[in-house]
Formats: structure tokens, C-alpha cells, sequence
């Protein structure tokens, strides 16, 4: 499927599936393709074009109804996007990994795809139709956000892709910009 004004360069591709099987090297923690702050902000460019190609497939072939679409504004939604990354792996793993079986994409359709589904709508916060419709709100988590300020010890981060490298849920994988 080609996206109109979006392209994936091939070099983009062989830097993240690099990094599909490969161990960590001279003890460092392996960098999955999958977690946002595995990867230096290169390939967390890659990352997010490859999941904009994907949302495009999902939508046109897994959205039945307009409450199923992804919207474009997946992006500022952090979990929805830390959701993507997997959701995007777990299709390969399921279709084009060489080690693939039909029960493995089997399971990627009896369990992954319909649990995805059911969170989808949580994920995009207290108006997903707004989002879908192209009206994504300023306030989509506003009261979660003012409750999580008042907690002790919280990082405040933010509303796009760049927070999400610095979330790494008390597991650093990365200490600057490169691998």
C-alpha cells in the first residue's frame, strides 16, 4: 500500500529490523524496535514513519467502522503510540518473520488484534470521536493530568513522540543519541 507524501526509506527498514533478533552486543541491554526509548532519534523517526504506514493498512482493512479508525493524531497519544510500536511488531512477527507458523498469526488474530481493538478507544482518551473526526482535543486527558501533577515524584512530560524516549518506565535503555 503506497500513503500519499509518505515514504519509508530502505535504509530506515534494515536499521530497525536489525535490531528485530538481535542480542544486546559487549553487554549492553538489547535495543528492541519496538520500545520508543531503545532507539536514538533517528530511528525513532523510522519508527514513527513505519507506524504511520501501518495505521494507514490497519485503517483501510481492520477499521469496519469509523469508531475503529486510528486517528492521525495517534502520535499525542502517548500509550496509544507506545501501543503502535508493538501492534506493528506483532503484525511482522505474525506475516513476515522467517520463523512464522499460521498459529502464530493465528494468535495474532484471535488475541492480539480483538484485545488491541477493545483498548483502542480508551487509549485515545475521554473523546475518541473528536480525534477521529479530525478535532483532536486540547483537553483529551486534562483532569488525569491535573490529578498526576499533584503526585509526588511524577514527570509531567508531554503530548507528542519526543516524551516518549524519555520513558523508559525505570529501565534505561539509552544514555544519549547513539546505539
Amino acid at each position: 500500500m503506497t500513503v500519499p507524501g509518505l515514504a519509508l526509506d530502505g535504509d530506515d527498514l534494515a536499521q530497525l529490523l536489525s535490531h528485530y533478533h538481535q542480542p544486546g552486543k559487549d553487554r549492553q541491554p538489547r535495543r528492541p524496535p519496538w520500545t520508543w526509548s531503545a532507539r536514538p532519534a533517528a530511528e525513532q523517526a523510522a519508527l514513527a514513519r513505519l507506524i504511520e504506514l501501518w495505521v494507514a493498512s490497519y485503517n483501510q482493512v481492520h477499521a469496519i467502522t469509523p469508531a475503529e479508525l486510528i486517528p492521525p493524531c495517534w502520535p499525542q497519544h502517548p500509550a496509544l503510540a507506545t501501543e503502535l510500536a508493538v501492534q506493528l511488531w506483532l503484525w511482522y512477527a505474525a506475516h513476515l518473520d522467517p520463523r512464522t507458523t499460521p498459529a502464530i498469526a493465528g494468535e495474532y488474530y484471535l488475541r492480539h488484534l480483538p484485545g488491541f481493538r477493545t483498548r483502542l478507544d480508551r487509549l485515545l482518551g475521554v473523546s475518541p470521536g473528536e480525534c477521529r473526526r479530525g478535532e483532536h482535543p486540547r483537553t483529551w486527558r486534562q483532569d488525569t493530568d491535573i490529578q498526576r501533577n499533584r503526585y509526588p515524584h511524577t514527570n509531567p512530560g508531554g503530548d507528542t513522540l519526543d516524551t516518549l524516549a524519555d520513558l523508559h518506565f525505570g529501565f534505561p535503555h539509552r544514555t544519549n543519541d547513539t546505539p
